[in-house]
């Protein structure tokens, strides 16, 4: 009992840019995942931030060409499988919705979009952007991924575009041009 409590509060960390990783301790959880479904699930839940996601969305993208109902029972045996794991993962289904809480879990994504918010501070815009290691899950062949990296690659632009002007703006050419060459350079 004291091993499963330890196991709850114990810290995951979910790298969504480059290539994806889920790390527990100082452990990579793939092997301890064995599914690569399962895998699935949690990036692409990852990518709500914690917010709760409608099962039908969850389902269209993980099973586009499966019939609705083959798709949630899939999903539900998927959840039962990750709970099963020793794994702390903490994902709530009621009724038509999905959550995947995030309490115990650090994401790159999760920190990328708060620094990229705070757009005046050039501190932040810069952790974002050091964030930025790849596009989203860029080594990952999911189906629905094209339609979230857009979004994350944009804000990465605009924020290089950002401290590119902002820099100059400063006369700091040197590290105005730094940007631009990261710019040039995706």
């Amino acid at each position: 009992m004291g091993d499963k409590k330890k196991r709850k509060n114990e810290k995951i960390e979910i790298r969504c840019f480059g290539r994806l990783s889920i790390i527990m301790g100082d452990k990579e959880l793939g092997s301890l995942m064995n599914s690569q479904k399962a895998e699935e699930l949690i990036a692409f839940l990852a990518t709500y931030n914690g917010q709760s996601v409608k099962k039908t969305v969850v389902c269209d993208a993980l099973w586009s060409n499966a019939s609705p109902k083959r798709s949630a029972d899939s999903l539900y045996k998927l959840v039962r499988k990750i709970k099963a794991m020793p794994i702390p993962f903490h994902i709530e289904c009621k009724r038509n919705i999905i959550q995947f809480h995030m309490d115990n879990v650090k994401s790159d994504l999760t920190d990328f979009l708060y620094h990229i918010q705070n757009r005046e501070n050039i501190d932040a815009m810069e952790k974002a952007i050091h964030l930025y290691q790849g596009t989203l899950f860029e080594e990952e062949d999911y189906e629905w991924i094209i339609q979230k990296e857009g979004k994350f690659d944009m804000l990465y632009l605009d924020a290089l575009q950002y401290l590119s002007d902002y820099y100059e703006g400063k006369g700091n050419k040197m590290k105005s041009r730094h940007y631009e060459m990261m710019l040039e350079q995706f």
